[in-house]
């Protein structure tokens, strides 16, 4: 295996630790004041608004959202980004026909339900190309 390889493996691991803390600090009570305030300032969500541009007043925004519900900006945005990521995760997911309509394979309960709650958001998150990232000093050493 390679250098490369073994950290990106690494930086996977980190980075599902980190969703696993960001989603079990904000309630489903405040997941739905989260939805109904993000669907009242869309601007957090569609860069196709004119005030999407002002990061001011987004960050006032986010300021106003975590003294609503009693948390850190910081910590909202960053859940925000993690749901905004795993709705992308489940949306790429296999659909398969069920009994009741359609079912995606390998989702969680809890991760149906931010579907549900957020699914308003679909329409903003676009693919990333994923690249491979290397370091100056891997680059140099391995020549």
């Amino acid at each position: 295996m390679t250098v490369n390889a073994c950290v990106l493996i690494l930086c996977n691991y980190f980075q599902m630790l980190c969703l696993l803390c960001t989603f079990s600090i904000i309630s489903e009570e405040d997941q739905d004041k989260i939805r109904e305030f993000l669907l009242a300032n869309d601007f957090l969500y569609d860069k196709h608004r004119d005030q999407w541009r002002d990061t001011q007043s987004r960050e006032r925004k986010w300021e106003e959202l975590g003294e609503l519900i009693g948390r850190d900006a910081k910590d909202i945005k960053q859940w925000y980004q993690s749901t905004r990521s795993k709705l992308s995760e489940i949306k790429n997911k296999k659909v398969t026909p069920s009994g009741s309509g359609f079912e995606v394979e390998g989702v969680t309960d809890k991760a149906r339900r931010l579907w549900k709650r957020f699914q308003f958001l679909l329409p903003h998150i676009g693919a990333v190309k994923s690249r491979t990232v290397c370091s100056v000093s891997e680059t140099i050493c391995f020549q």
